[in-house]
């Protein structure tokens, strides 16, 4: 009978827990599911995104390619006119920051958000402006907003670089990866010549440190790469990703998107 008891309480033991465990299993697996779910919906909302920004660009470009219809005389120009309007000085002012006149350019987006803010060009333009008014600043100390380090803490040494370049960038957003790459490539060929880059993210959609290592050791990253609370974001006027600016002598020169980074900008910057 002594040897009976104890085989018994076992047996009533794993009766007890195994319903346990089995729910516990149920319940984890559940949460993977849907873990699987919002990741999945997250980057269908940042390729929606991505498109309906290409098709709101297009649909600009028809608008400024249009000829403008005069208003009537004494009344002041219809909606479609002002949007017209809009659209043709918005995409001048692209135009001028795609030459590196900063000067027109800010002259024609403050005229955009002084007389045409009610409109989707002008509002784009508020945006854009902010921007534009980032460059010519003395540039924030970054190393001590950094809250977590993923690649080259011990390397990275602005100070001693000619030109740094700063690109805000997340694990979940297409474009962003997309641009990683080319990074990588501008770091291997200008780093030894006074080149730094950092790429820094928020962890913003619930994305993990572990989720960025991982893709880091995929893309075979070797450029300094860190974590901050979103303080340099807002320096930087950041209102979409991925963003970039760079710093020379301790000053904002560049702000801009980092696909526009050219072999030739980056040999300017290092002279």
């Amino acid at each position: 009978m002594k040897r009976i008891v104890p085989v018994l309480v076992v047996l009533l033991c794993g009766l007890v827990t195994a319903p346990a465990l089995a729910g516990r299993k149920k319940t984890d697996e559940k949460i993977a599911a849907l873990e699987a779910r919002v990741e999945k919906l997250e980057k269908a909302l940042a390729e929606l995104q991505a498109s309906l920004e290409g098709r709101m660009a297009e649909l600009e470009k028809k608008l400024a390619a249009q000829p403008a219809r005069p208003a009537a005389s004494g009344k002041a120009p219809a909606a479609g006119v002002r949007n017209q309007e809009a659209a043709t000085k918005l995409k001048q002012a692209r135009e001028a920051l795609g030459r590196d006149d900063l000067a027109r350019a800010r002259e024609l987006l403050q005229e955009l958000r002084r007389n045409y803010a009610d409109t989707p060009a002008g509002r784009r333009a508020i945006s854009l402006l902010a921007q534009v008014n980032v460059v010519g600043k003395q540039a924030p100390a970054i190393a001590p907003k950094v809250v977590r380090w993923f690649r080259g803490q011990d390397r990275f040494h602005p100070e001693k670089a000619k030109a740094t370049i700063v690109v805000f960038w997340e694990v979940w957003c297409p474009h962003c990866r997309r641009e990683v790459p080319k990074l990588q490539a501008l770091y291997d060929r200008y780093h030894d010549r006074g080149l730094e880059i950092i790429g820094l993210t928020r962890l913003t959609h619930g994305k993990t440190p572990a989720d960025v290592e991982a893709f880091l050791d995929q893309q075979h990253v070797t450029y300094p790469v860190a974590q901050e609370k979103g303080e340099l974001a807002s320096f930087f006027a950041v209102r979409g990703i991925p963003a970039a600016a760079v710093i020379r002598d301790g000053k904002v020169v560049w702000r801009n998107h980092p696909a526009r980074i050219t072999d030739e900008m980056v040999e300017s910057w290092l002279r």
